[in-house]
């Protein structure tokens, strides 16, 4: 296949994430293998049905029905005199529409259906059906139901395949040749398999990159007031709110967050912030007032309550809880030193 910038559609690469993350691959490695296999396509539609990416393999078939000759000789003549099953690789070409392959099939499953099931390659990681035993299933229609069953069907059996054959440290370490030569055979340089898996690793490791610096912009543009779906994806959703902020800030609208208009959003945000401490201030200043604290007193609690807010700040940003938990920390750090002065206060006017 050609190597055309890798991606996936935002459901498939968080889904692919997802199980990366679960099973302790990095998410740029394990979106590679899947690149490679499926060129970015989980789904094909046939006859308005989605359904997994399959290749047949003629000599797969070819060598399936031969071992069941004894039982069933007439079975691989068929197979040969219909163009189906033939002892080298490739031989048996696979057409180039989806719709064409799964008539392939269809042919070969006339003939044996669980002969045929084995001979295809099967979903987003191309897992072969004739590895369906050592896979854990008990049949090669069980496998084939795993893989139509959906995108996590369809990744499971390729994070089965890596984990069973002993891949997982090669994926982890990213020695694409050593993984290439458990995935893709021993002739996996022919086809430069390991280099196609190195590209698109690095191209997978940038965008990643790219994902996050996008969703701590969307982030900071709906904490502006600018609200925007957090989905590391710069569309036409994010780029009408940065132009609704560039409007709003005296900037040109370009829809694009250039270093001006970030300096701008960060300028906004410190602004918010800092009208918050004022208004938690404020509402602690009331409270006091109201329990009969004097305005020294006042000070003091404000002064106490914004050293013990500063450390909740810090403690809040190192573990990356939300602003809003932030606010709370500020809020109850202030009215504990409050509550504290008071406390002292009333004991010493009282101290039975």
């Amino acid at each position: 296949m050609g190597l055309s910038t890798p991606s996936f559609d935002a459901a498939a690469r968080e889904a692919v994430e997802a199980i990366a993350m679960e099973r302790g691959f990095e998410p740029a490695a394990l979106l590679a293998v899947a690149w490679v296999e499926s060129a970015g396509v989980p789904f094909w539609r046939v006859d308005g049905e989605e359904l997994p990416p399959i290749r047949f393999e003629g000599h797969y078939f070819h060598r399936i029905l031969k071992g069941k000759a004894d039982r069933k000789p007439h079975l691989l003549e068929r197979a040969v005199a219909a163009g189906l099953a033939h002892p080298d690789a490739g031989a048996v070409k696979n057409p180039s529409s989806y719709r064409a392959r799964y008539e392939l099939l269809a042919r070969a499953m006339e003939i044996d259906t669980d002969a045929a099931l084995r001979s295809i390659s099967m979903g987003l990681g191309q897992v072969m059906g004739d590895h369906c035993l050592k896979l854990g299933f008990k049949s090669v229609e069980a496998m084939w139901q795993m893989a139509r069953s959906g995108l996590d069907g369809q990744l499971w059996l390729m994070v089965r395949y890596i984990e069973t054959f002993g891949l997982s440290g090669a994926l982890r370490r990213q020695d694409w040749r050593a993984f290439a030569r458990g995935y893709n055979g021993p002739n996996y340089a022919a086809g430069g398999y390991h280099t196609k898996l190195a590209t698109a690793y690095r191209s997978f490791a940038r965008q990643t990159d790219e994902h996050d610096l996008s969703r701590d912009l969307q982030k900071s543009l709906a904490a502006a007031g600018y609200p925007v779906a957090v989905d590391g994806i710069v569309g036409r959703e994010t780029k009408a709110a940065i132009r609704r902020f560039q409007e709003d800030h005296g900037l040109v609208a370009d829809g694009i967050a250039g270093p001006m208009t970030r300096d701008a959003l960060d300028r906004a945000l410190e602004a918010k912030a800092a009208e918050r401490r004022k208004k938690q201030a404020a509402g602690v200043a009331g409270g006091a007032v109201a329990v009969g604290m004097s305005t020294g007193e006042v000070v003091s609690a404000v002064r106490q309550g914004s050293d013990v807010a500063q450390m909740a700040r810090s403690l809040t940003e190192a573990v990356g809880i939300s602003g809003l938990v932030a606010g709370i920390a500020v809020s109850l750090a202030v009215g504990i030193v409050v509550w504290r002065i008071v406390a002292t206060r009333r004991h010493a006017e009282d101290p039975a």
